[in-house]
């Protein structure tokens, strides 16, 4: 089943490519650690290749595909291909529309988590570029993005060493501090995101 639902990622209709990747990202959750120890191989580089999708909404679902997929996936399998993700996965989170930016972040953190503390190398420039994505997106309707890169600041702390995220934490405490004092509304997602994250 599995070889047939790989060749679909690259079906010329998005929404077979789309059911393809929904299709990935339920065995990942119903599945879990059995279909990524005896498929990761195979699966986690076809679906880093279609991250690159032209259809938004399609490399969007690919990004839920990869959360699902990391959570159980071993630090062994996804460390050679860590690299790639991470520069995928930025880009849309720099570059992308809302739906492909709030999916990329939470399949970058979870990324994060799944290699713990082989990440510690690339916590620095991570961090700034959530710091950077936090900044040059203020307006309102990136709300849920801005709650969900607070989400992903806090997930990848937790997974770096000790000492490496004390060389950072003063500028995450004040990042954090900033965004609480910015007279949030009552119904944002940041409020719960921050005192989750504190």
């Amino acid at each position: 089943m599995v070889p047939v639902v790989l060749a679909h990622l690259s079906h010329e209709n998005p929404k077979v490519r789309f059911a393809a990747l929904h299709c990935i990202g339920q065995i990942s959750d119903d599945m879990t650690e059995d279909f990524q120890e005896t498929y990761g191989a195979e699966v986690l580089p076809a679906m880093i290749k279609n991250l690159e999708d032209p259809v938004p909404r399609v490399s969007a679902h690919c990004c839920s595909a990869i959360t699902n997929f990391m959570d159980g996936a071993k630090e062994d399998l996804v460390m050679p291909h860590f690299a790639d993700l991470s520069a995928k996965l930025g880009k849309l989170m720099q570059d992308g529309i809302s739906i492909q930016k709030e999916n990329s972040v939470t399949a970058f953190a979870s990324s994060a988590v799944a290699i713990k503390e082989k990440f510690d190398q690339y916590f620095g420039e991570t961090l700034d570029l959530l710091l950077k994505c936090l900044d040059s997106n203020p307006q309102p309707a990136y709300k849920q993005y801005r709650a969900q890169l607070i989400e992903a600041i806090t997930l990848i702390s937790s997974a770096v060493s000790v000492p490496v995220f004390e060389g950072r934490a003063d500028v995450i405490i004040q990042a954090m501090i900033f965004i609480q004092k910015s007279n949030l509304e009552e119904n944002d997602p940041q409020r719960s995101y921050l005192l989750s994250a504190w």
